[in-house]
């Protein structure tokens, strides 16, 4: 996967992507996501789910 051009709104954000293998967007996106909750609990101290 290669990452092009990405864009970070207030509450989401866009990629640009070129996906080269099957099912490596998924893959990608659940380390992108679980990465930024874990930073996210770990800068705000908190112990409970960010996501619904």
């Amino acid at each position: 996967m290669e990452l092009h051009a990405y864009c970070l709104m207030p509450n989401h954000f866009h990629l640009l992507l070129d996906i080269t293998r099957k099912n490596s967007l998924s893959k990608f996106m659940q380390w992108v996501m679980t990465s930024h909750v874990g930073y996210y609990h770990k800068k705000k101290k908190l112990r409970t789910y960010l996501a619904r």
